[in-house]
């Protein structure tokens, strides 16, 4: 997985957060999950955790949390962190998501914060087979009725419709098909596409197919890395209103005008997913 580079570009909207390493991204998300779930009870499992900005925040409320990250440097400064603060409830792992270190029904939330876009990266193979094999080992360790906390970006969102670089860094890629977007990133970067996207009827074909058949879809405004809402995507007017309030210039009216007339979930930034183990 690779690590976040910073490449939102902040003159499209307003952020509360001074970085990327602010714990209280872990914060917030812990204020939305507890309406979900019993925190102070939970063993939440967070994978692709980073250097741990929301693994630090989740435990201040949660019972323990396990994060992991594929990268060995990025363990390394969180266990730093770990020490310095003098934590007992929560342990950093070097892992791969395609084999996780940990036994079945181990965990009541797995959270996937920005990560499953960038796992075909780091490992060989079908880009969405890699994804859905993912989402199976995360069933697998999800305890019966366990949430899994999904954020990312949408395939169609308007930003990349206005030409906004995607994870590969080439302009209207993630509107071809998935051959032509091979063929486009072989010329450019020598290499296959491979950090796939999708749309809202693809987040759910992907989830049914690893197994969770029970979904909510939400989106995080202004973008979901640095949230000031998380709102359920059939709440038209509450998106629109954090959107004059969190947007600038064409995204703050093009947002509002999709919100409006009931488009948002199809070209909308961002999906936050809560899909449940049955």
């Amino acid at each position: 997985m690779r690590e976040f580079k910073g490449s939102h570009n902040r003159k499209e909207f307003k952020s509360k957060y001074k970085s990327y390493e602010d714990i209280n991204r872990g914060r917030f998300l812990a204020n939305f999950l507890s309406g979900k779930v019993v925190l102070e009870e939970s063993y939440v499992l967070e994978i692709g955790c980073n250097t741990g900005a929301i693994s630090l925040g989740l435990a201040e409320k949660t019972k323990f949390i396990s994060c992991g990250d594929i990268s060995k440097k990025a363990i390394d400064e969180l266990n730093i962190k770990i020490k310095k603060r003098k934590l007992k409830n929560i342990s950093a792992t070097q892992l791969n998501a395609l084999s996780l270190p940990y036994k079945e029904n181990s965990f009541d939330i797995v959270i996937l914060n920005g990560v499953l876009e960038w796992t075909p990266t780091s490992n060989k193979g079908n880009p969405r087979n890699i994804q859905v094999n993912i989402l199976k080992e995360v069933k697998r360790v999800l305890k019966k009725k366990g949430l899994v906390y999904l954020a990312i970006e949408n395939r169609y969102a308007m930003n990349y419709l206005l030409g906004k670089r995607d994870h590969s860094s080439l302009r209207f890629i993630s509107f071809l098909p998935r051959w032509m977007a091979d063929i486009y990133s072989r010329i450019v970067h020598k290499h296959s596409y491979r950090e796939y996207l999708y749309t809202h009827r693809g987040y759910e074909q992907l989830l049914e197919e690893a197994g969770f058949n029970e979904t909510e879809f939400y989106t995080g405004i202004p973008i979901y890395q640095y949230p000031s809402h998380i709102i359920k995507l059939t709440n038209k007017k509450e998106i629109g209103d954090a959107i004059e309030k969190d947007y600038k210039g064409i995204f703050r009216f093009g947002g509002k005008l999709l919100a409006k007339i009931g488009l948002y979930k199809y070209f909308g930034h961002n999906f936050i997913i809560l899909a449940k183990k049955h």
